[in-house]
């Protein structure tokens, strides 16, 4: 085991150059790795284990990453303390390329699976653990057996675009943040990356559910979050001052909110059906503003990170925040605060 080397990379994530992301480094391994690995015999067996990778078109991979501890690789196996603070920083690393990302690019959560992998130079016996629920241990496969076949649902993206001003934010409370406020960023983030899986066969709204977890935790509620809970904590971390709140005539039990708080009754709602009905291929997608219930709440979840960062002098928001929300979440106008659609709209779906 004295022998034992360990890689911690990522498949496909085409980055140009290599990052530095709080403790540790990402770097591309084809252009980077005469710079980063120093030893002969590390660099040889994970060219060899690296070129029998391939995409689904049987092509070899081209934007395999690696994460290391520091400015340079030792390549001895990390702890789990810090395999979980890579984890956490990858986390952050992928809200911050998802809200950057168009929806024709749109990242998943497969570019930016970790995948942490023991071997020993010169031998064709190594391990792979990346969470999965049976592990492999070091020994149980050889390298002529190695490789995967990434499935196309995994992004094929070309660059990766990302906004570093909330990876710094987010870094600096890994760093520098409570212990309950780390708890509620990084615990909210791996429930936010699951939301993101293309498995085949994974459903739309399974998104919602696991959106909502993210939520949760990141509410970090005494109790379990209610529609109404959520409503006011929505309203609270945004801020929504009470000249911009209003009570819905055929919700006579509720509000007053804003309209941020009406969308958090609407997307909690959403949520319960997806429990408690059977059939949810016959719930919607989207509200009656044509907002894709999963894409909105991927923003506000952004947003409400952002708030808790900032509130915690980690984040500064952007000029154009309160433009950005009020094209998001637009006033009903005055006259028509009483239609049926946008009663509909903000209460009923």
């Amino acid at each position: 085991m004295a022998n034992d080397r360990q890689v911690i990379y990522l498949h496909h994530l085409p980055i140009e150059k290599p990052l530095r992301l709080g403790l540790f480094t990402i770097w591309p391994y084809y252009s980077a790795r005469s710079t980063f690995i120093k030893d002969a015999s590390v660099r040889k067996h994970l060219d060899s284990l690296f070129s029998l990778m391939c995409d689904y078109r049987n092509r070899p991979l081209k934007h395999i990453a690696v994460v290391s501890f520091g400015d340079f690789p030792d390549f001895k196996p990390c702890s789990e303390e810090i395999i979980s603070k890579i984890r956490n920083t990858v986390n952050a690393f992928f809200l911050s390329a998802v809200i950057e990302n168009s929806s024709i690019g749109a990242v998943s959560s497969e570019n930016f699976r970790l995948i942490v992998q023991n071997f020993q130079p010169g031998s064709d016996r190594y391990a792979v653990d990346d969470g999965s629920y049976v592990q492999i241990t070091i020994g149980g496969l050889r390298l002529k057996d190695a490789g995967v076949r990434l499935s196309p649902r995994v992004s094929q993206l070309k660059s990766l675009k990302y906004d570093m001003d909330l990876v710094d934010g987010c870094l600096q409370c890994l760093k520098n943040g409570s212990e309950t406020l780390q708890k509620q960023i990084f615990s909210s983030l791996q429930w936010f990356s699951c939301s993101y899986d293309n498995a085949p066969g994974f459903l739309y709204h399974n998104r919602i559910l696991l959106l909502m977890i993210a939520f949760e935790l990141l509410a970090a509620h005494p109790n379990s979050l209610s529609q109404i809970k959520f409503a006011k904590w929505l309203e609270a971390t945004w801020k929504i001052p009470t000249r911009q709140k209003y009570r819905l005539p055929k919700e006579p039990k509720y509000g007053p909110y804003g309209n941020i708080g009406w969308w958090g009754i609407s997307f909690y709602r959403l949520r319960n059906k997806v429990i408690h009905e059977g059939n949810i291929s016959e719930l919607p997608g989207f509200d009656n503003f044509k907002r894709e219930y999963f894409k909105t709440g991927v923003y506000v979840f952004s947003e409400c990170l952002k708030e808790l960062l900032c509130q915690a002098g980690f984040f500064t928001m952007s000029a154009g925040t309160d433009f950005a929300r009020a094209y998001k979440f637009p006033n009903p106008p005055k006259e028509r605060s009483c239609d049926k659609d946008i009663v509909k709209g903000y209460g009923s779906d």
